[in-house]
């Protein structure tokens, strides 16, 4: 059964974390027209793919890195937060993969996410949320009141881990179902 539906209106990428004890920087977050999610792995050509070599983790999550392969936050909420702050920011400075509109991801744990091209595909994208996604260090920098305002009612996302390979494409449609992820049936769809 279908929770909420909405759609995909932001997707970020970037190529590498920041390690500055090896030398890196932190990397922009660059927008892309589609990517493609890796069950177990993430977003091909994300710094967290291929076992997070190439990004850091926040230490505030509670849950294991491994499950912490993409993170999605509703356009609401970016500008709630951007309002609460009186300020002016990018969204790409949340650091987020995928921000969608139409989806309230308040208390959203252990929910299936699917992203489809439309209603009727059996080809889908699927992701199982996994814990709220607190801001971190790095947008907060020169951000005066980033933290109070999406440290909040779940503002900041949800991290999610990805667990059936799809592709992920701007404007395509983001379901929440009520059921954990498994086998699709035709009668489920």
């Amino acid at each position: 059964m279908v929770l909420q539906k909405g759609e995909v209106v932001g997707l970020y990428i970037a190529a590498q974390g920041q390690r500055p004890k090896e030398g890196l920087r932190r990397a922009a977050m660059n927008p892309v027209d589609y990517v493609l999610a890796v069950a177990g792995f993430g977003l091909m050509g994300d710094r967290y793919y291929l076992n997070r070599l190439l990004g850091s983790y926040s230490k505030t999550a509670r849950i294991p890195d491994i499950f912490r392969q993409v993170t999605f936050m509703g356009m609401e909420d970016f500008e709630a937060g951007v309002l609460e702050m009186s300020g002016r920011m990018d969204i790409r400075e949340t650091r987020r993969n995928i921000i969608t509109r139409g989806i309230d991801y308040r208390e959203l744990k252990k929910k299936t996410i699917r992203i489809v091209s439309d209603s009727r595909t059996r080809r889908f994208a699927g992701f199982l949320t996994e814990e709220e996604c607190t801001p971190c260090n790095i947008p907060d920098d020169g951000k005066l009141g980033f933290k109070e305002a999406f440290g909040s009612e779940w503002r900041g996302g949800v991290r999610a881990q990805v667990t059936k390979t799809g592709l992920v494409e701007m404007g395509y449609q983001v379901l929440v179902m009520d059921r954990k992820p498994g086998i699709i049936t035709d009668a489920q769809q």
